[in-house]
């Protein structure tokens, strides 16, 4: 899939389920109308929740195509030191040496693999920053939803004092505890509380890919190289339900 950056566009553009596409961090006119102005700008929480999940999907994209990249390069070591091992081999009998482990054009990889690994670890950091963005934006989710129910209580006081008394102690307390979805079903937490998971996993992935650029250069038996490639490739810090819990960021925040 095509690495895409984001793009601000004045209206909702028309999203296809195909993998051609990618997410505007921008406007919408079909979400709830409290957070849409006159003019149909998408506003408020709900506005910087979409560019969150817009900002997610970008991000992991950045990562594939990374992880592509580094694919490569560890191949591209791999047959390189292989070739020199076995010639060796082939001449004097063993491939116990150190010209045979370390030829010519090794440590050019090994360079091209931490810079795979340097634009990883970005990409991680900026993960980290939308989760503390949308940890933000919950506080000030339950700070407005605890005024609007405190302009409430307060009118429902005054309409007790001119005669008409009711018992709203309970509609109140069950509104603090209540979050009004963002958009469809999800609250601003759930969005926060999937971008933790989101950032825990590739963080986790990035310890690995740390680790194994470390060793890639220094391994001596075929085995070994290939366990690292696959180990590179295959992400087991990063499980499958990773892609559910990005498709239902975007399917809730209304980019699907």
């Amino acid at each position: 899939m095509p690495r895409k950056k984001v793009e601000k566009r004045s209206s909702t553009p028309n999203i296809s389920l195909s993998s051609q596409f990618k997410f505007v961090r921008a406007e919408d006119t079909s979400l709830v109308n409290q957070a849409v102005t006159s003019s149909g700008t998408l506003t408020g929480i709900p506005r910087k929740v979409k560019d969150s999940c817009a900002d997610w999907y970008n991000l992991i994209q950045q990562w594939n195509g990374l992880l592509i990249d580094g694919s490569s390069v560890i191949t591209k070591l791999n047959n390189i030191k292989l070739e020199s091992i076995n010639s060796f081999l082939l001449e004097s009998g063993s491939s116990k040496n150190e010209e045979a482990l370390y030829p010519e054009g090794l440590q050019e990889q090994v360079d091209k693999l931490e810079l795979v690994v340097s634009s990883m670890e970005k990409v991680v950091v900026k993960m980290k920053r939308i989760t503390d963005q949308l940890q933000a934006l919950v506080t000030l989710d339950r700070f407005e939803s605890s005024r609007s129910v405190l302009n409430t209580t307060s009118s429902s006081l005054s309409s007790a004092a001119a005669g008409d008394v009711t018992d709203t102690s309970l509609d109140s307390q069950h509104a603090l505890q209540t979050c009004v979805p963002v958009f469809k079903t999800w609250t601003c937490q759930q969005f926060a509380d999937t971008s933790e998971q989101l950032s825990s996993t590739y963080s986790q992935e990035l310890g690995l890919k740390q680790e194994l650029v470390k060793h890639v250069a220094h391994t001596d038996n075929r085995d070994t190289m290939l366990f690292l490639l696959a180990s590179w490739t295959h992400q087991p810090y990063i499980p499958d339900q990773t892609t559910l819990w990005l498709e239902t960021m975007l399917l809730e925040s209304g980019h699907r």
